[in-house]
């Protein structure tokens, strides 16, 4: 029989450590969708839990609803609030709010909330 700390340590846990799962899948490890990429990444900045649930409390929940788009030879997911998100044009002038899915690794665009303190 196995105390509850013990079974408790060798658990497996439902996701990656914060900060491996973005260079995990750029190595091709894992599969992330573009969504997923995109929260992790904002979790990235926070070195503590608290700090990561202290920021998400002092704003309103951001939703990911992605618009694939392609720009060139380039894919590149847009979200509410890019210039191309309503008519799937990621080559639209203005505000930017997007994750472009390259080949060397994914790189998340988003200008400033304007109305944001």
């Amino acid at each position: 029989m196995t105390s509850s700390s013990t079974a408790a340590r060798s658990a497996p846990t439902c996701g990656p450590r914060r900060g491996r799962a973005i260079p995990r899948r750029d190595a091709g490890e894992i599969e992330l969708l573009p969504p997923t990429w995109v929260t992790l990444h904002g979790l990235t900045g926070h070195h503590t839990a608290g700090a990561a649930l202290d920021h998400a409390a002092a704003r309103e929940p951001q939703r990911f609803v992605s618009r694939l788009a392609r720009a060139g030879d380039e894919v590149v997911a847009l979200y509410p609030g890019d210039a191309g998100y309503e008519t799937g044009d990621a080559l639209a002038s203005g505000p930017r709010h997007r994750l472009w899915l390259l080949g060397a690794g994914w790189r998340y665009e988003q200008d400033p909330d304007p109305g944001a303190s």
